[in-house]
């Protein structure tokens, strides 16, 4: 293991003293891969983080429920609706700033929140079913 690393930092500082410090080592092919890869600066390589918040934050419907009924995300962050269900559902705010529109069994619809909040929803045809996405 040591030899692997130690083999791996001798290789950084060949390449980095033969490109020089400011060359990237990896072009990207658009501004989205940009941010994955790794930079060489200064004889270190530093490297996206591994772990975060998901992109999305799955919630299911099934048995006439929202599960979890209460998700907590980040802006932007989006929240999946997924549903389990024969009968078709919706995620609808209170306030109508989102609506997933219908969803029959199988179908998912998305929201990315833009704005810190509590946004409370429900199931338009089913409105005993609740639900909360809290945006931090």
């Amino acid at each position: 293991m040591r030899g692997t690393i130690r083999g791996l930092a001798l290789l950084a500082l060949g390449l980095l003293a033969l490109l020089g410090p400011s060359t990237p080592l990896l072009e990207a092919q658009s501004p989205q891969h940009r941010a994955l890869l790794p930079t060489v600066a200064k004889g270190f390589v530093i490297a996206p983080p591994t772990s975060g918040p998901p992109a999305e934050v799955a919630v299911d419907i099934r048995d006439f429920a929202f599960d979890p009924s209460e998700v907590r995300v980040r802006v932007g962050q989006a929240v999946r609706w997924t549903n389990r269900d024969a009968a078709g559902h919706t995620a609808t705010a209170r306030s109508r700033e989102f609506d997933t529109g219908l969803l029959r069994q199988g179908q998912s619809g998305s929201v990315t929140f833009s704005r810190p909040g509590r946004f409370e929803y429900i199931c338009t045809p089913h409105p005993f079913m609740m639900g909360t996405v809290v945006v931090e």
